[in-house]
């Protein structure tokens, strides 16, 4: 006994922060490998599954020129009708292959694709060019015209519309996408 205080108390406190210490140095050690890990997969071309299973980079890519959205919505009759996932990227939604030259084909990409059934449209083009609503439709291999849309062709006092950001106008299978466009194509 030192001062009051037991011999053994000095042992034992030395040993505690050394423990402390360990356990912060572990925590230390397993944050810089994380950040290594991250550096590591984002910096290092990864593969991507071409047509050829050539193992072609992202750099080997020719770049994005044009890389906009547009939302589409179509109504049938009061039915919410679904723009799948996929379109331009799956082969069975992928039926006009005429614009191929413009997208990123190389990776199973068509200039114009969905990737989710949400309605929007991706336009990913290596050239600046103005695409439209009949070139979606041609890709996805569905029928637009002023009567007709999808499998549903206008009777006896029924119209075909669509709503182009809030302002109503007739069908118009040449319009041409803007960045940010909403399209709501509806037949009543």
């Amino acid at each position: 006994m030192r001062d009051g205080i037991r011999d053994d108390n000095l042992v034992g406190e030395p040993a505690a922060r050394l423990g402390k210490h360990r356990s912060w140095l572990r925590y230390a050690a397993g944050g810089v490998l994380l950040v290594a890990i991250y550096v590591a997969v984002s910096t290092i071309p990864l593969p991507l599954p071409g047509p050829s299973g050539d193992g072609e980079t992202l750099e080997d890519l020719p770049p994005l020129a044009l890389h906009w959205h547009v939302n589409l919505t179509i109504t049938v009759r009061g039915e919410l009708r679904l723009v799948p996932a996929r379109i331009g990227i799956a082969p069975t939604l992928w039926n006009d292959h005429s614009l191929d030259a413009y997208g990123l084909s190389q990776i199973g990409l068509a200039p114009l694709h969905t990737h989710a059934a949400s309605g929007r449209i991706h336009i990913e083009s290596v050239v600046v060019r103005d695409y439209t609503l009949r070139e979606f439709f041609a890709i996805w291999g569905q029928p637009l015209g002023p009567n007709r849309v999808l499998d549903a062709t206008t009777a006896p006092g029924e119209e075909l519309v669509m709503v182009v950001n809030d302002i109503e106008q007739a069908v118009d299978p040449g319009l041409v996408f803007l960045d940010e466009m909403t399209i709501h194509i509806i037949l009543r």
